[in-house]
């Protein structure tokens, strides 16, 4: 309807709980590992922006070419599915994990190399 509702500075969870919002564009610049995108996708919402760290999940665009950006909001309209989207997510938020095996091991590893490293 061609209105904008600004909001007090809130929790991501908190607003999607109570359907204020459902989806997050973003543009970003320097903030890599932006937590509002994990949640975001934890959350299983679409996720519109530009960060070539999360190129691969949600909608990606490059740059700060915010037209694409609108175009892609338009295209999450039409075209996100809850099911795959979840899947896709949760695979890509799995890298990150601290209960992956992997990420278990490189903090193991770190840490005996410190403690070796003090003796």
């Amino acid at each position: 309807n061609n209105k904008l509702y600004p909001y007090h500075r809130s929790n991501l969870s908190f607003l999607i709980s109570r359907n204020a919002i459902n989806t997050v564009v973003s543009n970003q610049l320097f903030d890599m590992y932006n937590y509002t995108y994990f949640e975001t996708l934890f959350l299983n919402r679409p996720l519109i922006h530009n960060s070539k760290l999360y190129k691969d999940v949600g909608y990606y665009y490059n740059d700060f070419e915010i037209i694409d950006a609108s175009k892609l909001l338009i295209k999450a309209i039409k075209t996100f599915d809850i099911d795959t989207d979840n899947n896709i997510n949760k695979e890509f938020l799995n890298k990150f994990s601290t209960d992956n095996k992997d990420n278990q091991d490189k903090i193991k590893n770190i840490i005996l190399e410190e403690a070796k490293n003090e003796n």
